[in-house]
């Protein structure tokens, strides 16, 4: 394309309409990429649809305001902590299972490599968080709180209810916060109770 095709038009607007992720993934993403599970699992071949398709749903749930602000901050930053912490254990008690979400996360992630909505939708501001360092979909904050709440579920099966409505909210949250579609939840929620309930059954490589 020619320069003079573009006049008028600002390479920020052109950012915008992009559907593939551009960033850089840090070192210890790039590390995992190159690791292989504890337990193999047959995932499902998902793809996400078109970006723009979804943005409607996305902005509906950011003017909802479902959550508030504490609620975004904690499941932003502690989604593990949250999920450990209601049935008194900490995330080092489960390394194998976190690892394991960790390293099919950011597999399927760069399969895809899905832009983010603020990042296709002048109408979605970038917010404030350090947890944007990968692509969009499957979404990584839903997998692992749906494959840790899966797996708590079943060795604390009093807790089932308020495990899977922290992971609910948890997922929630990145919808609300314009840096997940509604679809990166839901391949994430499949993928997440897929290896949780994995390494319910303990099975290793």
């Amino acid at each position: 394309m020619e320069w003079r095709e573009l006049e008028g038009v600002s390479w920020f607007s052109i950012l915008k309409k992009a559907q593939e992720w551009t960033g850089e993934l840090p070192d210890r993403k790039k590390r995992r990429l190159k690791q292989e599970p504890t337990i193999i699992v047959d995932l499902p071949q998902l793809s996400p649809p078109d970006g723009k398709e979804e943005l409607d749903e996305v902005l509906a749930i950011m003017e909802e305001k479902e959550l508030d602000s504490g609620e975004i901050k904690e499941t932003d930053k502690f989604p593990k902590k949250m999920l450990f912490s209601i049935v008194g254990k900490k995330q080092s008690d489960y390394k194998d299972l976190v690892d394991d979400l960790k390293i099919y996360t950011i597999k399927e992630k760069m399969k895809h490599k899905r832009a983010r909505p603020y990042q296709i939708s002048d109408k979605i501001d970038k917010p404030k968080t350090d947890t944007l360092d990968s692509p969009s979909y499957p979404s990584g904050h839903t997998i692992e709180a749906i494959g840790i709440a899966t797996f708590l579920s079943d060795k604390f099966p009093d807790k089932k209810q308020e495990l899977m409505d922290a992971a609910n909210d948890i997922s929630l949250a990145r919808i609300q916060m314009g840096v997940h579609f509604p679809s990166d939840i839901e391949a994430g929620k499949q993928i997440g109770e897929i290896i949780g309930r994995a390494h319910i059954g303990g099975a290793k490589a």
